[in-house]
C-alpha cells in the first residue's frame, strides 16, 4: 500500500490535536466557572457577557449535569450525574490519544466518536437556543471544535483510505498476482 502524503497527515493530526487541546481548555474553563460559581453566588466569570449571552445560565441549569439525561434516569446524586464538562475533558483526552494511531480502526472510532460529539452538540444547541434562550460562547466554541474534529477524521481516513489508495491498492495487487 503507497504511502499517504506525509505532510497532510502531519497537518491533520497536528491540527487535530490543537482541536483537542483547545476543547480540553474549553471544558476545563467551564468546569472551574462552576467550582467558583458553587463557591461563591456572586462570581462572575469572563464568559457572562449580558443576560441573554450568559455561560452561567448554561452551566447552572438542568442540562449543565449530565446532559439533563442521567439525573432524570438514574437520580440527579447518581454518580454518572457529572457537569458536561467532566465529559468534555474525558472525550477530548481520548481523541487526543486515538489520533496517534494512524489505523483504520482508529480513525473509524475517532469518527465514530466526532459524529457522537456533533448530536450531542446539536442537542445542547438546541437546548440552548429553545429553552434556555442564552447563548453560551464557551458553550458554542465547543461545538465548533466538535465540528473541527469531524471534518478532520472524516479527512484524515480519506488521506489514509481514500480512494486513490485504494486503487493503487488493488493495482499493486494485480501485478503481484
Amino acid at each position: 500500500m503507497p504511502v499517504p502524503n506525509a505532510k497532510q497527515l502531519h497537518y491533520i493530526n497536528f491540527s487535530t490535536t490543537t482541536a483537542c487541546f483547545i476543547g480540553f481548555a474549553l471544558s476545563l474553563y467551564s468546569l472551574l466557572v462552576e467550582i467558583n460559581i458553587e463557591r461563591n453566588p456572586t462570581y462572575t466569570p469572563m464568559c457572562d457577557i449580558s443576560p441573554s449571552m450568559s455561560c452561567t445560565k448554561a452551566f447552572g441549569s438542568q442540562y449543565g449535569k449530565g446532559f439533563g439525561i442521567i439525573g432524570k434516569l438514574l437520580g440527579e446524586k447518581h454518580g454518572l450525574n457529572q457537569p458536561n464538562s467532566l465529559y468534555g475533558m474525558a472525550f477530548y483526552t481520548l481523541c487526543f490519544f486515538i489520533t496517534m494511531v494512524d489505523m483504520r480502526t482508529a480513525v473509524n472510532i475517532m469518527i465514530g466518536l466526532a459524529i457522537l460529539s456533533n448530536l450531542a452538540s446539536l442537542y445542547l444547541a438546541s437546548l440552548l437556543i429553545f429553552v434556555l434562550q442564552d447563548f453560551c460562547i464557551v458553550c458554542v466554541s465547543t461545538y465548533f471544535v466538535n465540528a473541527t474534529l469531524l471534518f478532520l477524521s472524516m479527512y484524515k481516513k480519506r488521506v489514509l483510505f481514500g480512494a486513490s489508495n485504494i486503487k493503487s491498492e488493488k493495482s499493486s495487487h494485480a501485478k503481484e498476482d
